[in-house]
């Protein structure tokens, strides 16, 4: 996750204004989706190399049971080919309405990683076969593959291409080429203003942008100004929900 890139905002209105957060929510969303879009459109580079789209996540566990759980999904493929996604979100809960925007790189395929951890897989079979021990064979195979490359089979399950599975299992650190983070970074600095800009205007339309929640997104709109990239690559329960969570589906 690049933490530096987050934003979360949790906030309970007046009882009286509950009516009010589902406009909210679906102005949020239009705003937000016109802007991006428009943006697009002028940015030649982001044009080519940048999608948008208004996702349905469901848990089919809870499909008749779970709340509408839409987000935006802003996604780039940058030209050195790191893939940064942002999710952007409201939920409501009775009075509370609560706003979040994370970021997430995903470095490109190591090939390398892949090469040795095919040669490994290969061994493991090939080796007990050798002498005619096919069932440890097939046991230590299904242990190394359960182990190694659960993160492949997970990303085949929600959907996603063999590629893309295969990078999502073996992929470069982000932080060992510093063109990368550039391109995470600029990107970035565009995408978050763009989003706290859009939460700004719809709350100040639907009379609801109070002083303190003003003042909390004037300090982070200045603070992406001067902040550096900060990388997590361990993810986050959203992400790690969305793309390794069991019996789950994602509609556009």
């Amino acid at each position: 996750m690049l933490i530096n890139f987050s934003i979360g905002i949790n906030k309970n209105f007046k009882l009286e204004d509950q009516d009010k957060l589902k406009n909210v929510r679906i102005n949020l969303y239009e705003e937000l989706y016109l802007i991006l879009k428009k943006s697009k459109i002028k940015d030649t580079y982001l044009n080519k190399l940048l999608k948008v789209r208004i996702v349905n996540y469901i848990d089919k566990k809870y499909e008749n049971k779970d709340r509408d759980r839409l987000y935006i999904e802003i996604l780039l493929n940058t030209i050195r080919n790191t893939k940064i996604t942002t999710l952007c979100r409201c939920l409501i809960q009775g009075n509370n309405l609560y706003i979040a925007a994370d970021s997430y790189a995903l470095g490109r395929l190591n090939k390398t990683q892949l090469i040795l951890n095919l040669i490994i897989l290969l061994l493991i079979i090939l080796i007990p076969s050798l002498f005619n021990i096919f069932v440890i064979s097939i046991i230590l195979a299904i242990l190394y593959l359960l182990l190694f490359w659960i993160k492949f089979f997970r990303a085949l399950s929600q959907k996603e291409s063999f590629l893309s599975a295969l990078r999502i299992n073996f992929h470069k650190n982000l932080s060992s080429n510093d063109f990368d983070l550039d391109d995470s970074f600029m990107h970035l600095k565009t995408i978050m203003p763009l989003i706290i800009s859009a939460i700004q205007e719809v709350l100040e339309k639907n009379k609801m942008l109070e002083p303190d929640l003003k003042q909390y997104l004037d300090q982070t709109l200045k603070n992406i100004s001067s902040q550096t990239i900060n990388i997590n690559t361990q993810g986050g329960s959203i992400i790690g929900a969305i793309l390794g969570g069991k019996n789950n589906a994602i509609n556009n």
